[in-house]
């Protein structure tokens, strides 16, 4: 993920991301996008990402982002983001496969 995404202290995303993935009732949409203006997608999946040692921040993003995508304003997201994450290995393969030259980039 990009480096405009990345937290330095994921404590604030842990405890956010727990308060809403356990927060007894159903979530409404107004909820979901309250989340995510304050952690948009990129910086949760930044975090799931780079963050890995941080204990109990998988489980407690995971159970949090199923409960957004349960949200009609969560899974309206879903094409916009999905998209995304599905094609960034194949475009990290072709930034591979390009090497620079001093005519500029061409496929190896």
């Amino acid at each position: 993920m990009d480096e405009e995404y990345a937290m330095e202290d994921p404590t604030p995303l842990l405890d956010s991301a727990s308060d809403f993935a356990y927060y007894p009732g159903v979530q409404n949409d107004a909820a979901a996008k309250d989340f995510l203006d304050r952690f948009p997608l990129p910086v949760v999946i930044s975090a799931l990402q780079t963050k890995a040692g941080v204990p109990g921040l998988e489980n407690t993003l995971v159970a949090c982002l199923e409960r957004i995508f349960k949200t009609k304003y969560g899974a309206s997201l879903i094409p916009q983001y999905m998209v995304c994450l599905l094609l960034r290995p194949v475009l990290i393969e072709a930034a591979g496969l390009l090497a620079k030259s001093k005519e500029g980039f061409y496929w190896v």
